[in-house]
């Protein structure tokens, strides 16, 4: 019968196995890149194929060892299991240096465990001794050393190591397989060991296809829905991977990867209880895909941490920069040029909840990444209006599968809502070059464009919400194509947005006006949790001075307290800066009190506590002298609002 022919994925098998067939006095070497997989391809698919042969495989890493003694402590752990079956005992030899040194003190420990293991080291001290002393009858052993870059660079420089793989290959015929980093090893000692206890060098490198596979067999009841989506997505993986080390992919990143994208895969793929956001399970999928592999291989490079994002969370400045490009000369931050690396025609959206959970900064917080959804594609009330379905459609990369007259029309549709004032009003940079590129299909003109965009924008006028950073939507240089058109639109842009902060603020006002008289735990807590936030927005500046002191005197002594702790924790000086609308509260409330202590004795508790916020009223004061800054907001109280 012919034999059977050796496929590809079958040929380092069958390598490592002819080295084990013969008679040989030396050793081989695997090599390869870091993280390609040849440790685990060998304890979990190799040593798998031995158990037919009769050979068992141990596997020793070098690393962190002190000497020769810690080797064979190290080999004897490893074969204590082995050499307490029987059945293993059979014929030839290892040299018995693999015992002789065996320190017992490393195997005793605090929890009782080492009596039965001493034990056993005894009784099988005496089987040994029935046979010859001289050796451990262990006949079909393969040691493979692990970490050998690694090592102890002493015990490398005067060749103890491999002086006792030496013995082992040259006097015992022991089969050793030696794994090293390729490029890990100085260039002369790769050398020395080659020439001195190395047969054979093999040079590792595994099918993707079956790596992948092998990986995917060890998560942990991962669903057919998320093998699926994974396998879809198998190239996008491969070549995501391949920016890591070249063409030499890591595979213990790729388990990385793995494992911590399948929750947040599972997640998505059980659903949204928004419709508009279920639909989007498909593109969230493969955004999502994509952003956490970039951010598994650069935080595994160590080029990125929880902390150090490198501009990566700045989505937005990076899309406007791909947008509205103001010339080569710009440098470009790590953090764009990852993003240009991994995402080159767009798509890319951050998570600050997935980047946390990836890097180590944080558990997979469910909550807040579906918040992140919501803002990212625009869910409002559950919703996303037709006009954000149009936006996300034009804006995902997939847009270029349209067909020219699908993009023509959806590209009117996103015009018409646009000039109807239906958009956000940091969106229309955006949507203005989403009308206009790709030659301009729906032949507008600029001018007459940019006119209803504006004439829009004020239509809608209460229904514009504050933006916070509206000025990274703005970035578009005079040197850019259409800086006269974009220039246009900025000015109305600031406008509106700063009538839209008066409102938010008026309405934050009364808010917290009606919570310090009617809900105070509630405002309190909120209030310390601001304090936490850096871009606190807590503060009485527009809260009248009369309203405070009255429901501080009709307050139990309790919140009394609660009060006083909250003005100095709002008014810390390296809170936030002082505007002067915060130096006229503190300065009337300070006027109220002094008024009243007066006009009053005050004893008791009740007293004390008063006096106490004069005291802290005082004491803010001065301490923020010379830290007032412009007035950010109007008060909306007046001096006859003064207790008399």
């Amino acid at each position: 019968m012919a034999n059977k022919p050796i496929i590809p994925e079958d040929r380092l098998d069958a390598q490592l196995k002819d080295y084990l067939y013969r008679q040989t006095n030396y050793a081989i070497m695997l090599t390869g890149s870091w993280g390609a997989g040849k440790t685990f391809y060998l304890k979990n698919v190799f040593f798998e194929n031995l158990k037919a042969t009769g050979y068992k495989g141990i596997i020793l890493s070098l690393f962190g060892i002190k000497s020769i003694d810690d080797v064979k402590d190290r080999i004897f752990l490893e074969l204590y299991p082995i050499l307490n079956n029987k059945v293993l005992k059979t014929s030839t030899t290892i040299f018995k240096a693999l015992i002789k040194s065996i320190d017992l003190t490393k195997i005793i420990t605090n929890d009782g465990i080492v009596t039965s293991a001493v034990e056993n080291l005894e009784k099988m001290s005496q089987e040994l001794g029935e046979q010859k002393r001289e050796f451990i009858n262990l006949d079909k052993l393969l040691i493979c050393f692990d970490d050998l870059e690694r090592a102890n660079p002493d015990m490398l420089s005067d060749n103890q190591i491999l002086g006792y793989i030496n013995s082992l290959v040259e006097e015992n015929n022991v089969k050793v397989i030696v794994i090293a980093n390729e490029g890990k090893l100085p260039e002369q000692k790769f050398r020395e060991v080659k020439e001195k206890v190395i047969g054979t060098t093999i040079h590792f490198a595994q099918e993707f296809e079956t790596a992948f596979e092998s990986i995917l067999g060890d998560l942990k009841n991962p669903t057919d829905k998320f093998l699926t989506h994974v396998r879809e997505s198998e190239i996008t993986i491969f070549n995501f991977l391949k920016n890591e080390n070249g063409e030499n992919i890591n595979y213990r990143t790729l388990a990385y990867f793995l494992n911590y994208y399948y929750p947040i895969c599972h997640h998505i793929q059980c659903g949204f209880e928004v419709k508009d956001l279920d639909d989007q399970k498909d593109n969230i999928l493969d955004v999502l895909l994509k952003f956490s592999l970039m951010v598994c291989i650069e935080y595994k490079k160590g080029v990125i941490d929880f902390r150090a994002k490198h501009g990566l969370e700045n989505g937005v400045d990076y899309m406007i920069r791909k947008i509205y490009p103001i010339g080569d000369d710009k440098t470009k931050s790590m953090g764009e040029e990852l993003i240009d690396k991994y995402f080159p025609d767009d798509g890319y959206m951050f998570y600050e909840s997935i980047y946390a959970y990836l890097t180590g900064g944080d558990y997979f917080d469910q909550v807040k990444f579906y918040n992140e959804i919501c803002s990212n594609y625009h869910v409002v009330d559950q919703n996303i209006s037709p006009q954000y379905k149009i936006y996300n459609k034009l804006s995902a990369y997939a847009y270029q599968q349209m067909s020219d007259q699908e993009f023509i029309d959806e590209t009117r549709k996103l015009r018409d809502y646009a000039v109807s004032g239906q958009f956000f009003l940091q969106d229309y940079p955006t949507i203005f070059y989403f009308i206009i590129r790709h030659g301009n299909v729906l032949n507008i003109n600029y001018q007459t464009l940019i006119n209803k965009f504006k004439k829009a924008i004020r239509k809608t006028i209460i229904f514009h919400k504050y933006i916070p950073g509206l000025n990274r939507y703005m970035t578009v240089g005079k040197d850019h194509e259409y800086y006269e058109y974009y220039s246009q639109l900025y000015p109305i842009m600031t406008e509106i947005n700063l009538l839209a902060k008066t409102v938010s603020e008026r309405k934050l006002d009364i808010q917290i006006e009606d919570d310090l008289q009617y809900d105070y735990q509630k405002l309190h807590t909120w209030m310390v949790q601001e304090y936490q936030n850096p871009a606190m927005n807590a503060s009485f500046s527009g809260i009248r001075p009369k309203i405070f002191f009255n429901t501080f005197l009709k307050a139990a002594n309790s919140q009394k307290v609660q009060m006083n702790i909250l003005i100095m924790i709002t008014y810390t000086p390296t809170a936030y800066d002082t505007v002067k609308s915060d130096f006229n509260f503190l300065s009337n409330l300070l006027e109220l009190v002094t008024a009243y202590l007066a006009k009053k004795s005050v004893k008791n508790i009740s007293g004390n506590l008063i006096l106490e916020l004069q005291e802290n009223l005082k004491k803010t004061l001065n301490d923020r002298k010379g830290l007032i800054g412009e007035p950010l907001k109007i008060a909306i109280w007046i001096k006859s609002d003064l207790i008399e």
